[in-house]
């Protein structure tokens, strides 16, 4: 028929209010376990024959590098003898009561351990570190590579993420951009410098409003997640970067 049939629910036990905007990441590994990250709680469980979600209040940090990159080491750019990094597990601190990070990071990037309050993170390797990319509450997108907080006035919205693939350089930002009247976009970037640069053309969504934006485990696709401002219905999409030929 192809509409969605619901199979089975979980409540998530809770013992503060939700935030009016309520944000959470769920992650599902390969053996079927789920984590569920929520502002103020955290969810374990299993979705097996029967769903089951163990809940508990945590102010615990929420990872930001997708599963198949953590504690991994990658190189910079394809092709043989190509510098390798080692990208880190990064865990971000949720405000409890609204829908940002706090800028608390942990292990941190360099000397930062707290950078600008932010929506959501990217980052991109380089040869012996890497360049991360906060998108802020302050409307700028901060460039932090371990020295220096750069900031870029970048007509982008709040939500970036990180793809690992087999085009161009290697590694792409994706990056989204609001649009009152048409609909939001998105497009892939890369950053030869500090300044990126379109490497792709704009996938946009018309009359709809890109609601997150987050890269899957396997590290070479992401899910948008779009609401339609005219029904208020909410789709998932499956962001991929195509090579050309």
């Amino acid at each position: 028929s192809g509409k969605w049939q619901q199979e089975q629910e979980a409540g998530i036990v809770h013992s503060r209010p939700w935030p009016r905007d309520l944000r959470g990441r769920i992650v599902l590994a390969k053996d079927r376990t789920l984590e569920v990250d929520l502002p103020g709680v955290i969810c374990r469980g299993s979705a097996g024959a029967a769903l089951v979600l163990n809940c508990r209040d945590s102010d615990d940090p929420w990872p930001i590098v997708p599963a198949a990159l953590n504690a991994g080491t990658f190189p910079i750019f394809p092709g043989a003898g190509a510098p390798s990094v080692t990208i880190p597990q990064m865990g971000a601190f949720y405000a409890a009561t609204r829908n940002f990070f706090t800028g608390a990071i942990t292990p941190g990037v360099g000397k930062f351990k707290n950078v600008s309050k932010f929506y959501s993170a990217a980052f991109l390797p380089r040869e012996k570190y890497l360049l991360w990319l906060f998108a802020s509450t302050d409307g700028h997108i901060h460039m932090v590579d371990g020295i220096t907080d750069q900031t870029s006035k970048l007509d982008w919205g709040s939500d970036v993420a990180t793809l690992k693939t087999s085009c161009g350089a290697g590694w792409q930002i994706l990056g989204t951009t609001y649009h009152e009247e048409t609909g939001d976009s998105v497009r892939a970037y890369e950053i030869p410098d500090r300044d990126p640069v379109a490497v792709s053309a704009a996938v946009d969504f018309s009359n709809g409003e890109i609601t997150a934006l987050w890269t899957e485990a396997n590290s070479d696709t992401a899910i948008a997640v779009v609401r339609n401002r005219e029904t208020g219905r909410y789709e998932a999409f499956r962001l991929a970067v195509a090579c050309s030929q």
